[in-house]
């Protein structure tokens, strides 16, 4: 009987742990495109802000904010991020508050703004 009370235990704490993770919300940073990063031998780009980077995920490597080709939007935000590094604009940046790809959070938005 303890054992399956402690199971349960576990199965109900790893499914809290699972919901939230899976909703964590979107974080948002604003500022102007430092640095646009392109490669690593990969269909995929970063962009790095004037201002500090936010990672609420932990993720290991947070020197930039990533997406890569098979993630969605990921022909709009390039196509943005370029006209946002050449005319120097003001971006408010989106990402996952709780995936990493390649250690960085991921790219899910980019606005371009006024």
């Amino acid at each position: 009987m303890k054992t399956k009370t402690w199971l349960s235990t576990l199965f109900a704490g790893l499914g809290l742990l699972a919901t939230s993770t899976a909703f964590a919300e979107p974080v948002s940073v604003t500022g102007h495109v430092a640095t646009l990063r392109t490669g690593w031998s990969a269909d995929a780009f970063a962009i790095v802000t004037d201002t500090p980077i936010v990672n609420p995920f932990g993720c290991v490597s947070p020197d930039g904010y990533i997406i890569d080709n098979t993630m969605p939007g990921y022909d709009t935000l390039f196509a943005a991020a370029q006209l946002a590094f050449a005319e120097q604009v003001v971006v408010e940046l989106t990402f996952d508050g709780a995936r990493c790809y390649g250690g960085r959070p991921v790219l899910i938005g980019l606005n371009l703004l006024r």
